[in-house]
């Protein structure tokens, strides 16, 4: 029920913080609403609103325009969060009260090219069970049966009231779903299915030319640890604006080999290449700055695997 328009400009605009050129029309378009500021290595805007397609069966538009924002970064402290604002404009000329805001995931995981010996294709997503992480706000989907499969999950980042695994038509069951407060419980290994996991939160009153706005954040990991690690980063990433910590470059390693001995060297020297980690400092890093002893400095040890 909701579009954008048919006008051109109503597209999918992106910016990145290793480019700082701004797309032609940008300032036309966006006005004071979306000030050029890209956040992460891949940031997408768009607009749409719920008045523009009305030939929608029993559709009644509420007068909403949302903006919504998207950030992803390439490797390391966030690469498998995807943060999602949702900036939601009452532009009618009406308070819309009791709102409640939903976020519906339909997740289907597992290995989809898969064919058994019969002829017959795998349905992957029959293997698979949800979950919620009350205390990060995280409700995850993961495959226990088909190994490789990694699990997905979404972040709220503001209280949920309403987490379920079925999708109630019309709107007026909807509302009731997503006003209840229900939280049902985990679903069990031994119960497997094609499932789906619904948030709901409120209640807002929005009043005409009020901005409601939403933050999730779309996470991932190799198995339901990393998820959860992942959940952890995803709040915090939030809390800090956004701003990915520094990450202290891989140290320079030289090998010596003696009789039945290898000795492994990382220190840093002059010469070597890239700088030392040891001396990286992190200004957004408020631990690090409180601590005198390391003047700002994020760098905390080395770790050393043999295989």
């Amino acid at each position: 029920e909701l579009f954008p328009s048919d006008d051109p400009r109503d597209r999918i605009w992106t910016a990145s913080t290793s480019d700082s050129t701004k797309p032609a029309g940008w300032d036309e378009y966006w006005g004071n609403s979306l000030p050029f500021r890209p956040i992460s290595d891949q940031d997408f805007y768009c607009t749409y609103t719920d008045t523009f397609n009305t030939a929608i069966p029993s559709h009644v538009p509420l007068h909403l325009k949302v903006i919504q924002k998207s950030y992803s970064w390439a490797g390391g402290y966030a690469d498998a969060i995807i943060p999602l604002e949702y900036w939601i404009i009452n532009v009618g000329e009406k308070p819309i009260q009791q709102a409640y805001i939903g976020y519906f995931t339909d997740t289907d995981l597992g290995p989809y090219y898969v064919t058994l010996a019969n002829g017959y294709t795998h349905d992957f997503f029959t293997q698979n069970a949800i979950g919620y992480y009350k205390d990060l706000r995280t409700g995850y989907c993961y495959n226990p049966v088909d190994r490789g499969s990694t699990p997905i999950g979404v972040t709220l980042l503001s209280t949920p009231r309403y987490r379920g695994e079925e999708s109630p038509t019309p709107d007026a069951e909807r509302y009731k779903w997503l006003s209840s407060g229900e939280i049902k419980p985990d679903q069990s290994i031994n119960d497997l299915s094609d499932v789906r996991f619904l948030f709901g939160f409120g209640p807002f009153n929005i009043q005409p030319r009020d901005t409601l706005k939403i933050v999730m954040a779309i996470i991932s990991g190799n198995d339901l640890d990393e998820l959860k690690e992942n959940a952890i980063r995803a709040l915090k990433l939030a809390q800090r604006g956004y701003k990915v910590p520094v990450t202290p470059p891989s140290p320079p390693l030289h090998v010596n080999i003696g009789q039945r001995r290898v000795d492994l060297d990382w220190k840093w020297r002059p010469g070597d290449r890239g700088i030392d980690p040891e001396t990286v400092v992190d200004d957004s890093n408020k631990i690090a700055q409180a601590d005198t002893s390391r003047k700002g400095r994020v760098f905390e040890g080395y770790k050393l695997y043999r295989s």
